[in-house]
């Protein structure tokens, strides 16, 4: 009897996402939780996390660094191992980088908007690049729309924003260096639709990738083109999700990780 028991939670465990997404060929699964499972590729240089909003898992933009001035505001800069530790709260999956910042300066704001857990942290736009706006309500949805505008941020149904860029920005496109981006699925949803809410959340870290390979890597997952936000590249792209990790590199003939400080990192979490 206790082996039949076993089996069955065997084979649910496996089947956790099986109702809207695959795995691709080549990635296996390292790492699974309540609502968050971790992937890596045979080549072990890009790393996939997938987040169900709805099963158990969930996503916040809360990880900053120690405040420096609050009313700029900006902040001291920290390991993505000090952020994830620093957080290491119950139910805690990941830390992924999160916002773009000034690489050149121990003390830095953050390059574009950030809410989280409903307050606005910073609401800074440093360039006019083309913009993609990531966001989750208080109903656990995620949303992915083109552009920027500070309605988004003010929006009282949106527990979670963060403004990243559109991945078509060239970015050093044709470099081999570290790539991160955050993906949105659901099923028989068109992301062309302004009312199209995402359940699951993936993320993506590469080690040393180009542009275009990276939307491929999303679209094998069933992240469509228009569901994909490109994040901080080179050496910023870093994730650890408990003992394992990836850390990009900073240049094509650099493979060993700067492990560069950050002022701000996104948190996974599990059994919400």
């Amino acid at each position: 009897m206790r082996f039949l028991i076993l089996l069955v939670v065997s084979i649910f465990s496996l089947q956790t996402f099986s109702a809207e997404l695959s795995t691709p060929s080549g990635f296996v699964k390292i790492r699974n939780g309540n609502g968050a499972d971790l992937y890596r590729n045979s080549a072990n240089d890009v790393y996939v996390q997938v987040v169900d909003l709805q099963g158990g898992g969930g996503v916040s933009f809360h990880g900053f660094a120690n405040s420096y001035n609050p009313s700029v505001p900006s902040f001291y800069r920290q390991s993505l191992t000090s952020l994830y530790n620093n957080n290491n709260s119950s139910g805690l999956f990941s830390a992924v980088n999160g916002q773009f910042f000034d690489n050149e300066s121990s003390i830095t704001g953050v390059a574009f908007p950030v809410k989280t857990q409903g307050l606005i942290r910073s609401s800074a736009v440093w360039d006019n690049l083309s913009k993609r706006i990531f966001m989750i309500n208080y109903s656990g949805y995620a949303y992915i729309k083109n552009g920027y505008s500070s309605s988004y941020l003010n929006d009282s149904n949106m527990k979670e924003v963060l403004v990243g860029l559109h991945p078509n920005v060239n970015k050093s496109s044709v470099l081999s260096i570290g790539r991160s981006y955050i993906g949105g699925v659901t099923q028989g949803c068109n992301p062309s639709y302004a009312t199209c809410a995402h359940r699951y959340v993936l993320f993506f870290v590469a080690k040393n990738k180009r542009q275009s390979q990276m939307q491929s890597i999303a679209s094998s997952w069933g992240v469509h083109s228009n569901s994909l936000v490109m994040m901080d590249g080179s050496g910023s792209a870093q994730m650890k999700s408990g003992f394992y990790g990836i850390y990009g590199s900073r240049a094509p003939s650099v493979y060993a990780p700067d492990y560069r400080a950050m002022p701000h990192a996104i948190l996974t979490y599990e059994n919400q």
